[in-house]
């Protein structure tokens, strides 16, 4: 312990004497989009195996799987599900998880729509929801065993809204994201329905089990009124979320109706049983919709809304960046619009928001992609780096660093420079109180965050 503080005596004086010379950097674009992958048919997902960092899953709307294994995209499919309706764009193979201890269970799972035989007037199939649980092949790990188990299967009242994103959490459970039901304005008060209704919800299931699904004891509805497979509700479409590597907190991104896009922070270890507001709730903003009291005590508030000004707009829920590529990015949460193409990143301490960044034209600006448009999924690798999933385009973008984690100044060379402007920046955060140089992205800025740089910065020569 006292040579840990001799340590860091040392090192203030060093900085002391350093910051004499210092100058805060300018501005600039620390990252780019490099085209990781292209050549797909709608993708709207991509997930690597537990614990693989040479494999990644790239999940298909009309129900195919491709494997992109050692950078490589194989000919062969995944798996491809039969039966997926696709005449609604909201429709389709929509989710893809793998069993935390895959790599002896072989397991994932996936959820999509069939048709339900109930049509629309224009005429397009409601659809019904499908769970259901895949091996992978003993023999080929790149191809999934063509049968699988379906688990759980749900109506749908309407052809859109469908939820979908399914991930397992800290926990082990799989959590499952459900929509309101479509339409518009949740017409049959789903989303609030906590009783024989499970759209506009969280689920929670254990399908630890060899077959169907368990219900977990600790779920709040457990033994009193409501569903017990409900983990949270209140939502309109929770389209895309996520949970953070880093803290085991959730995000969810929840797509509005006609007036804000929201997201939704749910610290580690909580979130049982709360309200998310929708129908009478659409973000900040009261609906004037009846089933439910508008602002009422006790209801989950987003962390962060955006409203729709002139343009109409589709939010798209992403992932808190926990790479090593960009320390700058650590602890942020990145999140896009698939409609208006934009692109933002925030950092949550303590539960609130801080630090809206806009990111679109500093990654188009470097170059190599110099556009994108309909990113409506985003992924993590198992290093924790990030990329987007253009539907339309097919393309699979990844966010790559514009220079070396040490290049703090950006100017293309790694010396005294860079730790002379990062302690720059570094004290003005602790005077300002802001978080720059959280280069360990554990929102606090410390010494923790002058080790991590100083270890990026020799990494770098």
């Amino acid at each position: 312990m006292i040579r840990t503080k001799r340590s860091f005596a040392a090192l203030a004086a060093v900085v002391t004497c350093l910051c004499a010379l210092c100058t805060p950097a300018a501005a600039q674009n620390v990252a780019n989009l490099e085209v990781f992958k292209s050549g797909f048919s709608q993708p709207l997902f991509m997930a690597s195996p537990p614990g693989e960092s040479q494999r990644l899953m790239v999940v298909q709307r009309a129900g195919v799987i491709k494997v992109i294994e050692n950078d490589v995209t194989l000919a062969t499919p995944f798996v491809t599900v039969p039966g997926v309706q696709t005449q609604n764009l909201e429709q389709g193979l929509l989710g893809l998880a793998f069993d935390p201890n895959y790599a002896t269970t072989r397991r994932f799972y996936v959820y999509y729509i069939v048709p339900r035989g109930s049509f629309e007037p224009n005429g397009t199939d409601r659809g019904r929801t499908v769970i259901a649980r895949y091996t992978t092949s003993a023999a080929n790990p790149n191809i999934a065993n063509p049968a699988g188990e379906v688990i759980f299967t749900l109506d749908q009242p309407f052809s859109n809204h469908n939820g979908g994103c399914m991930h397992f959490g800290p926990d082990g459970y799989l959590y499952v994201a459900l929509g309101d039901g479509g339409s518009g304005n949740d017409p049959g008060g789903r989303a609030q329905d906590i009783t024989n209704q499970l759209l506009g919800k969280m689920l929670r299931l254990d399908v630890s089990g060899g077959t169907g699904y368990a219900i977990p004891p600790t779920n709040p509805f457990v033994g009193i009124d409501g569903d017990d497979e409900i983990f949270m509700y209140g939502f309109r479409n929770p389209w895309r979320w996520s949970f953070d590597r880093g803290t085991g907190a959730m995000y969810i991104g929840d797509v509005g109706q006609d007036t804000q896009e929201e997201h939704n922070y749910i610290a580690p270890g909580s979130g049982s049983g709360d309200n998310f507001g929708w129908r009478c709730m659409e973000g900040t903003f009261c609906t004037g919709l009846s089933g439910c009291t508008c602002d009422a005590p006790g209801l989950h508030d987003p962390v962060h809304t955006y409203d729709h000004n002139t343009e109409p707009r589709s939010t798209t829920g992403g992932f808190v960046y926990r790479g090593d590529a960009i320390p700058r990015f650590r602890g942020r949460y990145f999140f896009a619009d698939f409609i208006t193409n934009q692109l933002w990143s925030i950092k949550v301490c303590g539960g609130v928001a801080t630090d809206l960044q806009s990111h679109r034209a500093d990654f188009i600006a470097g170059g190599p992609v110099t556009n994108f448009t309909g990113i409506g999924s985003f992924a993590e690798d198992a290093a924790g780096e990030l990329y987007l999933i253009e539907l339309f385009g097919g393309r699979v973008l990844k966010i790559v660093p514009a220079f070396v984690a040490g290049d703090w100044n950006g100017d293309g060379v790694v010396g005294s420079a860079d730790i002379t402007s990062f302690l720059a920046a570094w004290f003005a955060d602790l005077a300002g109180g802001t978080t720059v140089t959280d280069f360990n992205g554990d929102c606090a800025v410390g010494s923790a965050d002058v080790t991590a740089f100083l270890t990026a910065w020799f990494g770098s020569l």
